[in-house]
């Protein structure tokens, strides 16, 4: 046990060395909750640079409580809600910081494969989440942002002892809505939308799991949280 907490510790310690910037949509990985059952926790996940276009550089900080609950043992309902900021620069622009407010997602995931002998999991999801920070006064103009980011994802998971590793690709992208004094833009991510998942949940005891997630090229991210099964 020591040991995998050590492994597990370490392994969080190079993913985040390696991404150095962070994701804003977890994929959830494997662990759902049974039928008629559901399973809970926290989450914070920043983006410290998102290519996107006509802005040198675009941020986000979000921290939520998610809920998933199991339809079935195959398909699961899941969402999150609480706050985020976005930090935004347009090109030859000033930065601009919208301050926390509300943020909230939902997604599903449906599991098309199960292994019991072999511990392995196939899992295909969707996941949503929408940022809508406080406006901003700028030179007498009132600004406003909107981070609106739609992803499509499935990953394999292989548990090894207290530790589920998992890997995968997903499909993402992002708007930023702006709007200057009522006036409103639309902005699209740039770049591939196809990326590279990789995570692991960590499982304390019969309630309890840690997760940590990283993300590649699309976009070089991280995310980690704590869920509680019920």
């Amino acid at each position: 046990m020591k040991r995998l907490l050590i492994i597990f510790s370490i392994m969080l310690i190079l993913i985040t060395i390696l991404i150095g910037e962070v994701n804003a949509i977890p994929t959830f990985g494997t662990l759902m909750p049974k039928k008629n059952s559901y399973q809970a926790g926290g989450r914070a996940d920043f983006i410290f640079e998102r290519d996107v276009k006509d802005h040198e550089s675009a941020k986000t900080a979000t921290y939520t409580y998610t809920l998933s609950y199991g339809f079935s043992d195959w398909f699961a309902f899941d969402g999150l809600i609480g706050w985020g900021d976005v930090r935004s620069e347009h090109t030859g622009r000033k930065a601009l910081r919208y301050p926390f407010n509300f943020a909230g997602g939902y997604g599903w995931r449906a599991k098309i494969y199960e292994n019991d002998k072999h511990k392995i999991d196939w899992v295909w999801g969707f996941q949503h989440v929408s940022i809508h920070p406080t406006k901003q006064w700028y030179a007498g103009k009132k600004y406003g942002t909107i981070w609106d980011e739609w992803q499509f994802s499935t990953v394999f998971s292989k548990k090894v002892g207290i530790l589920a590793p998992y890997c995968g690709i997903k499909w993402s992208f992002i708007y930023l809505i702006n709007t200057v004094d009522g006036d409103r833009r639309r902005r699209i991510s740039n770049g591939s939308p196809v990326g590279l998942v990789v995570g692991a949940d960590m499982h304390i005891n019969d309630y309890l799991y840690l997760n940590s997630e990283g993300r590649f090229f699309d976009e070089t991210g991280f995310n980690t949280g704590i869920t509680v099964r019920y």
